[in-house]
């Protein structure tokens, strides 16, 4: 009986050849050194020239047969989960054809370029030395198992499923390193969290609301300050919410685009560079609401020194408080990029002369800073107090960091720098209270009747609602060779009240003295030979 004949074995691709299912390369297809592999993998790909890119993959363990389809496809699929996942700095790569950074080294047959995560596996990029079976000379290619890996990796790097039946020119043309599916998947991404912040925005501010009406529970003008409240909460988040809803939906959303790695990072940056300063601008509101509760909770307060004390210390923590959180929001927000950080370094390095420079034009600008925080602390003045300055009446309105605003009697502003306040002295009418006493200058007849004068003053103070009661006094202060010098002293609660009051005592007695007109200052005259004769006797 003849012996059965042996079943034809299935050739193994590896004694097949290199990808002998494509062809000789192209003499276009440079493969010497790692680095000419990967720049002309990238440049084909780059050219959508997917069949040129092919060889630069080494297709082991795909039939011959299937080689010349499956390549291309490949090939695209790798181009993509290397735009997408990974940024491969190109000059790092080797440009030797031993795969070292020098001939004189020991060569190598496999290096890693890169390496990517999928479903918590890492997945190596690889490059191998191969022999070409045309050339008969050794080549770099994409290895055998990097290109068993493409399929894992297109799963999760690749074009999406939902974009895969849209146009060519959403999936094939890019516009400023974006293809048009991923444009307008960040318009509807943009859309859809403006949308979420609007349909947000309400809930919170009715949250925000609700914790300052408990928080204000047990105040004592609880209506009016409950309003106040209320538009300071909606102040705090007044477009707030979707300016940080939205960036916060891009920003979790964008792994659905599968963007380019380097499109990704930059679009990153910039989304938490715009949620820190977003957060720095909510911060900053709260602050300001935080004051702006504390002083409207202290107003109705009956110790008004206090209420001016406590006022001036909150503008001038508010004012610390911005400028800090201002410097720290944009700081960290520049810090998102590295040009920025680069930038501050340089800056840092080079600060011995330039920060010498700088401190020395800056002196006067520190100086007042400084001074506008001691004098908010050591308080010479308070906001609200009754000075007079540079010969001027009227009360602090505003402690700046530089200048300081005087409110004068007749609604003029009067602006002076802050350090005025410490090299000068200044009359300062409530630093221990606003409580003030005064005077007023009448000139009578030496025949004056003081008694019936202190009389007239008890009648007019007598019921007068701007008289505190603390001060009420007559005196004849001095004589001149015309008239008596009558000198009244009278209190009141505030600058404003002893000014008016003043007034109404000067007329009321003006009046008085005019319904005795022997009592008003009288002008005599006496003849020589009176005067002689009186001498002589």
């Amino acid at each position: 009986m003849p012996p059965s004949p042996k079943p034809t074995p299935t050739p193994n691709p590896r004694d097949l050849g290199l990808n002998t299912g494509l062809g000789a390369a192209p003499v276009a297809v440079i493969r010497d050194t790692p680095r000419e592999s990967l720049q002309g993998f990238l440049d084909a790909t780059h050219r959508r020239d997917f069949e040129v890119a092919a060889h630069y993959l080494h297709l082991w363990g795909i039939q011959p047969a299937r080689q010349k389809a499956e390549g291309p496809e490949l090939a695209r699929k790798l181009a993509g989960a290397l735009d997408r996942a990974v940024w491969i700095d190109i000059d790092e790569v080797p440009n030797t054809p031993t795969g070292t950074t020098s001939d004189g080294t020991s060569p190598v047959n496999d290096i890693q370029i890169a390496a990517i995560e999928v479903n918590r596996l890492s997945h190596t990029i690889r490059l191998s030395r191969t022999r070409d079976t045309y050339s008969n000379s050794m080549v770099w290619l994409f290895s055998a198992n990097t290109v068993r890996s493409i399929d894992a990796l297109d799963a999760v790097y690749g074009i999406p499923d939902y974009a895969k039946n849209l146009p060519a020119w959403l999936l094939e043309d890019k516009l400023l390193g974006l293809l048009g599916f991923q444009w307008l998947g960040l318009i509807s991404l943009g859309l859809i969290g403006w949308l979420a912040g609007v349909v947000l925005e309400h809930p919170v501010q009715w949250v925000f609301r609700r914790v300052a009406r408990r928080a204000n529970t047990h105040s004592t003008n609880a209506n009016s300050t409950n309003a106040a409240r209320n538009d300071d909460t909606t102040v705090l988040s007044h477009k707030l919410v979707r300016w940080i809803v939205l960036p916060l939906v891009v920003l979790f959303s964008l792994p659905t685009l599968r963007l380019s790695a380097t499109a990704a990072q930059q679009l990153n940056r910039v989304l938490i560079a715009g949620i820190i300063l977003v957060a720095t601008l909510g911060t900053l509101r709260l602050v300001q609401s935080s004051m702006t509760a504390l002083q409207q909770r202290h107003a109705g307060h009956d110790d008004s020194l206090r209420v001016r004390s406590m006022v001036t210390r909150l503008d001038a923590l508010r004012r610390i408080a911005h400028v800090l959180i201002s410097i720290v929001g944009v700081a960290l927000a520049l810090m998102q990029f590295p040009t920025a950080r680069t930038v501050g370094l340089s800056l840092l390095g080079s600060a011995g002369i330039a920060g010498a420079i700088l401190g020395f034009a800056a002196q006067k600008t520190f100086s007042s800073l400084f001074a506008g925080i001691l004098i908010s602390f050591t308080q010479p003045m308070r906001i609200g107090d009754t000075v007079i300055v540079e010969n001027e009446f009227g009360q602090i309105e505003t402690i700046g960091s530089t200048h300081v605003v005087v409110r004068i009697w007749d609604s003029r502003r009067l602006v002076v720098p802050v350090t005025y306040f410490l090299d000068n002295p200044f009359q300062n009418w409530t630093k221990v209270s606003p409580e003030l006493s005064g005077t007023v200058f009448l000139y009578a007849d030496y025949s004056v009747d003081v008694h019936a004068v202190r009389a007239e003053l008890d009648r007019i103070l007598e019921g007068e609602p701007l008289h505190d009661g603390r001060a009420k006094a007559v005196y004849v202060t001095d004589v001149t060779d015309r008239a008596a010098q009558i000198r009244i002293t009278v209190s009141a609660r505030n600058a404003g009240d002893l000014f008016v009051l003043r007034c109404i005592v000067r007329e009321s007695m003006l009046a008085y003295l005019h319904q005795k007109p022997s009592q008003l200052p009288q002008h005599r005259l006496q003849a020589p030979g009176l005067l002689e004769a009186s001498s002589a006797g």
